[in-house]
């Protein structure tokens, strides 16, 4: 049986590749957390509810967000919703499982760059 790899691993590689592409593209971090004893806990939400796990800069300004998934891996409620309002905004929004689908989608979308 053959191991998917890590959605940890997969990021790495699309980051990596990003980069190696000069495409200006950052891990989007969000966290949640209880800070704080007795009366003064609270808690804190930091990113957006659904953030893509990868946001970046394309040729000609565009936003794009990816979603970061294990082959197999389903995108949540949440994530969609993100996804899509990046696409009613003109962004580009994809959910990508390799970085060998990520170089396939995006190529194309760097070719117009020159």
């Amino acid at each position: 049986r053959v191991k998917k790899p890590l959605e940890r691993d997969i990021q790495k590689a699309c980051l990596q590749w990003l980069a190696l592409a000069k495409v200006f593209a950052w891990r989007n971090n969000s966290a949640a957390m209880v800070i704080g004893e007795g009366p003064s806990r609270r808690f804190l939400r930091a990113g957006i509810v659904g953030g893509s796990d990868v946001l970046g800069i394309l040729p000609g300004g565009k936003l794009m967000a990816l979603e970061i998934k294990r082959p197999g891996g389903k995108t949540t409620e949440a994530q969609e919703a993100f996804l899509q309002r990046v696409r009613d905004a003109g962004g580009v929004a994809l959910v990508i499982t390799s970085v060998e689908e990520l170089i396939q989608q995006v190529s194309p979308l760097l070719a117009a760059r020159g």
